[in-house]
């Protein structure tokens, strides 16, 4: 199909995609003339359009990508018309690629238009609480670079590089070289990849489980990044929050997930289900403690800057 709709807010894969598409269809030495990328805006369209509509040079096809295109916002019926016209008429060794991050709205004429006579893909990152799926993108994305790891490896760098593409596919191309075509496994995972994610959400989840090593190096990491304590306070009331009204609610009973969204502000109540397994094992007076200590913490923040209360804070917090 000569058209392609990629969306999404991975940017990697989406970077990705259309390497491994220019790779299938594009003829190296005549790359130059058959490869172009257009600036968003309505101006850069007509060319684009010429573009589309002009055989290949030398040997091979004509790759075309519109990055944010406009062609998938709303536009006037004399471009609509034109679109008509041209799409179908697309040679066969031309293809067009349109990129936006937020998926296309399917009730614009625009998108119902292009819809027929598009393939499109979505490579939205996956949300940084879901680590099955994210322990599964690890598995994919070493099979496609061929390197051999283990589960708990997996689990392991999955832990280490979140939802962040970019940085899986450097991990796992920095550890297919330390490794020398050997299995990767989880202490190798450990000796060679930095934690990178020094989030309030990792760090949050150390305080739940009583973590202290892991949470005083979260917070180590997050000093490091020059994070704003206030804001990582914040992040951590929010989760805390959220843990102690699904326990509170489960403990009563409550076993609507749309109710238990809604008490927690959740907005996708699929979320519900892994919290309920994250506070399945933490009880609900250490949750209200926790909650009464953050309370203060915040409050002792705005009145004073202090890293070292958040510190020996954090690792109360573990043993609370």
């Amino acid at each position: 199909m000569p058209i392609h709709i990629y969306f999404g807010d991975d940017e990697f894969r989406m970077e990705r995609a259309i390497k491994q598409l220019r790779t299938q269809i594009i003829s190296p030495p005549w790359e130059s003339f058959n490869v172009t990328h257009y600036p968003p805006g309505l101006q850069s369209l007509p060319q684009a359009l010429s573009d589309i509509m002009t055989p290949p040079f030398g040997n091979g096809n004509r790759l075309v990508v519109l990055p944010n295109s406009s062609m998938l916002e709303a536009m006037d019926d004399q471009m609509l018309g034109q679109l008509e016209q041209i799409l179908p008429a697309i040679p066969e060794s031309n293809t067009l690629v349109l990129t936006r991050i937020k998926k296309p709205n399917g009730r614009l004429k625009s998108t119902k238009l292009l819809q027929k006579y598009a393939q499109i893909q979505e490579f939205s990152l996956i949300p940084a609480w879901k680590t099955d799926p994210l322990v599964q993108q690890v598995k994919t994305a070493a099979e496609e670079l061929g390197v051999d790891i283990t589960s708990t490896a997996a689990k392991e760098l999955a832990s280490a590089v979140g939802n962040d593409t970019r940085l899986l596919y450097s991990e796992l191309e920095k550890l297919a070289t330390w490794s020398n075509g050997s299995s990767i496994d989880a202490n190798q995972v450990k000796e060679v990849v930095e934690i990178t994610t020094q989030t309030a959400i990792a760090l949050a989840a150390a305080i739940r489980t009583e973590d202290t090593t892991q949470a005083l190096q979260l917070l180590s990491g997050l000093r490091s990044r020059n994070e704003p304590m206030l804001k990582v306070v914040a992040t951590l009331i929010t989760l805390f929050r959220q843990w102690l009204w699904v326990k509170l609610l489960t403990l009563e009973g409550e076993t609507d997930n749309q109710i238990l969204a809604k008490y927690t502000e959740i907005g996708n109540p699929n979320r519900v289900y892994y919290l309920c397994q994250e506070v399945s094992r933490i009880s609900l007076p250490r949750l209200q403690r926790i909650m009464a200590q953050l309370l203060e913490l915040d409050v002792t923040l705005k009145s004073s800057s202090n890293f070292c209360a958040v510190q020996s804070q954090i690792v109360e917090l573990c043993f609370s």
